[in-house]
């Protein structure tokens, strides 16, 4: 009885983990894993991709999966999926009175895509005519008999008197009950031989005919009825304030996609520590302070940040990205605001990034740019423009101008120059395209010539390292083509924020958005412009993004710790208290400081990475850049193998899942996974390995004695280690002269190396009388 009790929980996990295995082909072969989910999306519904309901609610948690985005506009044709091994499945979530230009030959290729082995899932209205010809109906149920349903061509919008059931309620009522009053819905009815199962049902009390299966998964992909999966009050552009999942989507999409025994790649993590990293907008560069203490001396909000922030936080690494036009003394820079960027840029622990040149507001704006179509805008700005206007211009523009709505083509005034329409005005909130416009937008100037205006207040040895995107931050693609060319890492947008004021997992927006072939890298947080109104009010509300660190990292991790602001919250002593705050809470959480260019880097290997299975049953891993954590779920008596293992430096269980850590200086490592025994202690291995660290590890190498590696990292560089043998272990560190000592206990050691280590420094543990 003792064994079986004691081996239960290891083969249910087992059991669970080869069913994985057994549903899914493509896993058990020495192909490469796919991982990419293929977004269907029409432009002529929707053509702003920030808007779809994909990126805005489900992306994040596909990511959460390992699984990376990629949009496909169906309006330009239907992809070619026939040479893709890297994609896992196809999924729509369609406006509800979406339809295919040409509705058969869509369901034709969908039937094709499951028969190829491809998963696919449908969130609402799946993109068809439902209510077609008969031809056209009975191509939809040859659809939905793939996902082992039948549409019974019945519809109810009088729902006063049904009831729903859930086969799994931990599924449901994940963010949101369901009212009482629920949403129309049709009838879809269970078919075939059980392989699909019903995760949700209604009906109404007096009629059998009206049963639906609302919620439903399969070996082929799943389904979800409209509005039974998500609450969204209204769109977005409409001042949307409301999300809400009644479903758990991480439990829907994982049974979807089949992911659960996969090997993710995560971006949240890194040394078995969840990453953090600040980076800063130059916004408020030259702004007076307001700050009671240096108010009386005229002291400009980045020398206030400079000493508050700066000076006062040494231990925790910060990129500092100011606007170009704020630098240039071609522009609006002066020797004082370029002096005291110099000073930043000199300090070790600081990075170097560049806020654009002229600050554009509206990116879409300049997509498609004339100088022409900025002169209607040129009144409003307080600085020099490139064009000086006379009143009556001035008047008759800002009258013509107010009659035009949103994404209007509006005609040029003066058309004998041969243009004949301008792009649409402004997005709402904004009265300038951009901050400066002393010449006419540039886009090269706005992307390399800005980074080569800010490198040239770099000390020697330092390169700007990241772009960061500014205003709406929606870039057009040449924009993003451009900084890429530079070898510069990007980042902002998204907004991310989980709180009582943005209470859903709806909020917490992806790593990024990858279209055309360009990733634009989202900022893992919001910044304190949100928390403020626009920095109109409550300018103490950044305090509150401690309440978004804690709800995504518990009850699980989907996001790494993001302390992001501009130079203008030390202009005000609220503002200023709320950074304080924020980066003494920081500094009491475990976590792996990184700079922002290192994480941009890590959501660039997510995107590029390629997990392969091989045929002796490891897992190689290629193309991940600077991701080196791989996470499996389901693992509490699952491990490392570490001596079939290369390129492993760690492992450690977190939330049910283990975290592998991945040695940087081993370009394609290959990992072993193996059952264990216990679960309240990390497994016992014959060789030492990394449970979690303040400083990134690499180069590892073991023998027989002792433990060669590099290291790097900010303030002290505490670390939790697994050997193999208990006693006195001996820790020296090359920018140290005097050794460290601990001793291991109950097979840990754990130690504080209080040294210098912004620069890589080579350590080595050793076992007094032998590792």
């Amino acid at each position: 009885m003792f064994r079986l009790c004691r081996w239960t929980p290891l083969l249910r996990n087992l059991s669970y983990f080869l069913a994985c295995l057994i549903s899914f082909p493509h896993f058990i072969t020495s192909k490469e894993i796919p991982r990419t989910v293929l977004a269907l999306y029409d432009s002529q519904f929707q053509d702003r991709l920030i808007f779809l309901n994909i990126h805005q609610m489900a992306e994040m948690p596909l990511n959460h999966l390992g699984l990376r985005v990629e949009y496909v506009d169906i309006h330009k044709g239907l992809p070619d999926i026939a040479e893709r091994s890297d994609v896992i499945g196809i999924l729509t979530w369609f406006p509800y009175s979406a339809t295919t230009s040409d509705p058969e030959a869509f369901i034709n290729w969908s039937v094709k895509v499951i028969d190829a082995g491809l998963k696919y899932v449908v969130m609402g209205n799946p993109g068809f005519d439902r209510k077609g010809s008969i031809t056209s109906k009975r191509l939809t149920n040859v659809f939905w008999e793939k996902l082992g349903l039948e549409d019974k061509d019945i519809s109810f919008t009088d729902t006063y008197d049904t009831s729903i059931s859930y086969s799994d309620p931990v599924w449901f009522n994940f963010e949101r009950n369901f009212d009482t009053l629920r949403p129309p819905y049709s009838v879809m009815k269970m078919i075939g031989s059980g392989d699909a199962q019903t995760h949700l049902t209604i009906k109404k009390n007096d009629s059998h005919q009206s049963t639906s299966e609302l919620v439903v998964t399969s070996p082929n992909g799943a389904y979800a009825a409209s509005n039974y999966l998500a609450f969204k009050q209204n769109l977005v552009e409409q001042g949307d304030t409301i999300r809400k999942w009644y479903v758990n989507p991480f439990k829907f999409f994982e049974k979807g996609f089949i992911t659960a025994a996969l090997p993710k790649l995560d971006a949240t993590t890194l040394a078995g520590r969840r990453i953090y990293y600040s980076h800063i907008d130059g916004d408020g560069w030259n702004n007076m302070t307001e700050v009671e203490k240096y108010r009386k001396d005229k002291v400009f909000s980045s020398e206030v940040f400079y000493k508050e922030i700066l000076l006062g936080y040494p231990d925790l690494p910060i990129t500092i990205a100011p606007i170009a036009a704020d630098m240039s003394l071609k522009w609006f820079g002066t020797p004082e605001a370029r002096n005291m960027a110099k000073r930043m840029f000199e300090l070790p622990h600081v990075e170097i990034g560049c806020h654009t040149f002229t600050h554009p507001f509206d990116w879409s704006f300049f997509r498609d740019y004339l100088p022409q179509y900025e002169v209607p805008y040129l009144n409003n700005y307080t600085t020099k423009v490139f064009q000086n206007r006379d009143v009556v211009d001035v008047i008759k523009d800002s009258l013509f101008r107010t009659k035009k709505k949103y994404y209007d083509e509006i005609p040029l005034v003066n058309e004998e120059e041969g243009f004949k329409k301008l792009p649409h005005v402004l997005d709402p909130g904004y009265v300038i395209p951009r901050a400066y416009a002393l010449k006419p937008f540039n886009v090269e100037l706005e992307t390399v010539g800005a980074i080569k205006e800010i490198q040239t207040l770099a000390p020697a040895g330092k390169k700007v390292m990241i772009y960061q995107w500014s205003g709406n931050c929606q870039p057009f693609d040449e924009a993003i083509r451009l900084v890429d060319s530079t070898h510069v890492r990007n980042i902002n947008g998204g907004d991310t924020r989980f709180d009582a004021y943005a209470d859903s997992y709806g909020w917490v927006k992806p790593l990024g958005l990858y279209r055309n072939g360009l990733l634009q890298v989202y900022s893992s947080n919001a910044n304190e412009n949100i928390y403020t109104d626009m920095w109109s009010k409550n300018f103490y509300g950044f305090n509150l993004l401690p309440k978004t660190f804690a709800r995504t990292e518990s009850p699980i991790r989907v996001k790494p710790m993001n302390h992001y602001y501009h130079i203008y919250s030390a202009e005000k002593q609220p503002s200023l208290s709320a950074l304080h705050e924020n980066l003494k809470y920081i500094r009491a959480q475990e976590i792996i400081p990184l700079h922002t260019s290192n994480f941009s880097s890590i959501v660039d290997g997510f995107y590029s990475g390629r997990i392969f299975q091989e045929e002796d049953g490891g897992w190689s891993v290629k193309d991940r850049k600077s991701l080196q954590t791989v996470r499996l779920d389901y693992a509490t008596f699952l491990g490392v193998d570490l001596q079939k293992s290369t390129g492993v430096i760690g492992q450690r269980h977190y939330q049910g899942s283990l975290y592998i850590y991945l040695d940087e200086a081993i370009e394609e490592p290959k990992i072993y996974i193996k059952d264990i025994q216990v679960s309240y202690e990390e497994p016992v291995e014959p060789e030492a390995y990394l449970i979690h660290s303040h400083w990134r590890i690499w180069d590892l190498k073991r023998d027989e004695k002792v433990l060669k590696m590099q290291s790097q990292g900010f303030g002290k560089g505490d670390m939790v280690w697994k050997v193999p043998v208990d006693g006195e272990y001996t820790i020296k560190v090359s920018s140290l002269d005097k050794a460290i000592t601990s001793v291991a206990a109950r097979g840990v050691i754990q130690f504080f190396v209080d040294a210098d280590a912004i620069e890589p420094i080579t350590m080595t543990i050793s076992r007094n009388s032998g590792l």
